[in-house]
């Protein structure tokens, strides 16, 4: 029959009823309906790198160079405060002796100074260059933004480019809603041996020295970093530690102007601290193709009293899941090498819609947990049906001195993000529950059964479920009867990730007189259910005694029969007696 005699229904098998897809438009198509093709914008096209991507990171030079003087720096320096004021950026402001502007220059600055400057901006076709007249210097320069300034400390616009080399840079000393750095463009910025530091440094005026201060500014509002430009490179670059409140510390955000946006981060140390809940990542990276490599990402706690959680159970409620994380990529490409992530209890990585990331075996995740915790926070997985996330990930990664953890700690939707290597072929990326022993009983009421189950790892997390059996009491080939229970459930008591007890009451499957067992279920990434792993030696499966028959014993029927019995025998002797009494 054709499709004029019948028309085409829900799972029609004849031909005429699906017509070729039209993949001239591949928009909404799956690559098996549609293969990948030039510039093709699915996500699915466009897998993580196996190789580092080429960053073009060159050599910045410049055509002239101007020292700043012992003399420069008197007139320049404010004798109250003791801090050398806008001689930087007059210096780049400065004429040549033919009056024109200098497009290529490189300042070259006295150390152990603490340099306050109005913003400096590097605009179209503008190549500057930041450094001490001695590198690595014990005590090197400090740059910060004036005393009352709300405006960028460095401002690169068009295809300017700056390098600021062997300072440490200061963030504002007031409120503001700009960041320190700001890059837009096809601007290049560059920082290499410098130190971002949230602290103020002030120089004595007997002894010259430069001690530190605590920020006045405790909570930042704005990053340190806003990149909007087209590179953006760190090379052996520390950020120390501050609280940020609602912002990155650094926001890598494309425009539309420059064609790859790119951000390369080496040898680098990024001190974290705990973010307030809900607040911007640490690294908040859009539409960039970013490249870290050689580096750290080290969590430090808040110094402040922390709610202490009396029992596993609240922690497990609060933390189970999460949604933050120190670095998050959004329809960007992160590449990371020989890199470390530890102790950042706000989560470790984010990869949501469209992001691409590879993490290289050389790449360590441990100690990523909030404080008082066993529950770790490493990755986050989560991209959408129309642009999934996808990771490329070992599980030689997620180790401690060489000792890799069974808990993966990956929170991911299998339905939107794609994980390849070879964590994408375990079968649990949250956490690997492990089962010593299992016990099964009949309550002291024999209204049901209570369960006893040792083991490691086993958290709350709503993975966990007990299976229990109907083994059929005679030899057939018919499968025992099962039910599920959820062990948040039916646990009652669960005050450690090593024991559980649970109590399960009669239903249509847990009843007297049923040959029962019980185990212990874990479900896996794609949301099955399978045995939980055993602790060589160890069981997983138990019988359940003192409940399949009655009390003595016997099976229910004759329990019943002897019953009745007894009472029979009580009344026909309470009658004897009363007939006796008569008779007397």
């Amino acid at each position: 029959e054709d499709e004029l005699e019948c028309p085409c229904i829900v799972n029609d098998t004849r031909t005429e009823c699906h017509p070729p897809i039209d993949c001239t438009n591949v928009t909404g198509k799956t690559e098996l309906e549609c293969p990948c093709i030039v510039n093709d914008t699915r996500t699915e096209c466009h897998p993580p790198p196996t190789e580092e991507p080429d960053i073009e990171d060159e050599e910045i030079q410049a055509d002239e160079q101007i020292d700043i003087t012992s003399e420069q720096i008197k007139d320049k320096k404010n004798q109250t405060t003791n801090v050398v004021e806008n001689a930087i950026k007059d210096a780049f402001n400065a004429k040549d002796l033919d009056g024109n502007d200098q497009d290529s220059l490189s300042i070259n600055v006295p150390t152990n100074e603490v340099y306050e400057e109005e913003t400096i901006t590097v605009s179209e076709n503008k190549t500057y260059i930041l450094q001490p007249k001695e590198q690595y210097s014990e005590n090197p320069p400090v740059l910060r933004p004036a005393e009352q300034s709300t405006k960028s400390l460095v401002k690169v616009e068009g295809n300017g480019t700056i390098e600021i080399k062997g300072f440490i840079v200061e963030y504002f000393q007031t409120k503001t809603t700009l960041p320190v750095l700001k890059t837009e463009g096809d601007a290049v910025l560059r920082l290499t041996n410098v130190t971002l530091s949230s602290d103020k440094r002030v120089k004595d005026l007997e002894s010259q020295e430069i001690t530190v201060q605590p920020s006045i500014q405790t909570e930042k509002t704005t990053p340190f970093l806003e990149a909007q430009g087209k590179i953006v490179v760190l090379m052996d670059v520390v950020i120390e530690p501050s609280y940020y409140n609602n912002c990155s510390a650094i926001l890598l955000n494309r425009t539309q102007s420059a064609n790859n946006h790119q951000f390369l981060a080496e040898n680098s140390n990024f001190q974290v601290k705990i973010n307030n809940p809900g607040s911007q990542s640490f690294i908040n990276i859009i539409q960039f193709t970013v490249v870290i490599k050689g580096s750290i990402f080290e969590g430090l706690r808040k110094n402040r009293n922390e709610k202490i959680m009396n029992s596993m159970n609240d922690i497990q409620q609060e933390t189970c899941e999460w949604s933050s994380a120190s670095v998050s990529i959004v329809n960007g490409v992160g590449f990371f090498e020989s890199t470390t992530f530890k102790d950042l209890s706000e989560g470790a990585l984010k990869v949501g819609s469209g992001g691409t990331v590879t993490l290289k075996n050389t790449v360590l995740l441990f100690g990523n947990k909030p404080a008082d915790s066993k529950l770790g926070r490493n990755i986050i997985c989560l991209g959408t049906t129309a642009s999934k996330a996808q990771l490329l990930a070992e599980s030689s990664s997620f180790s401690e001195s060489g000792v890799i953890n069974m808990n993966k700690w990956v929170l991911a939707d299998r339905e939107t993000c794609k994980i390849t290597g070879s964590l994408g072929n375990e079968k649990t990326i949250l956490y690997t529950p492990q089962i010593q022993s299992i016990k099964a009983n009949g309550n002291s009421d024999k209204t049901g059964i209570d369960v006893v189950i040792q083991g490691k790892s086993l958290f709350g997390c709503g993975k966990l479920y007990l299976q229990v059996s109907a083994i059929p009491e005679k030899k057939t080939n018919e499968d025992p009867t099962v039910k599920q229970y959820k062990l948040e459930d039916v646990a009652t008591s669960w005050e450690s990730d090593t024991l559980i007890s649970a109590s399960i009451v009669e239903d249509e499957l847990v009843q007297k007189g049923k040959k029962l067992s019980a185990s212990v279920l874990v479900q896996t990434a794609d949301n099955s259910l399978q045995e939980a792993n055993i602790i060589e030696g160890g069981s997983n499966t138990a019988e359940v005694e003192g409940f399949e028959k009655g009390k003595s014993g016997l099976p229910l029927p004759i329990w019943a029969i002897i019953t009745i019995g007894a009472v029979l025998i009580v009344i026909i002797i309470v009658i004897v007696i009363i007939c006796c009494v008569c008779c007397w």
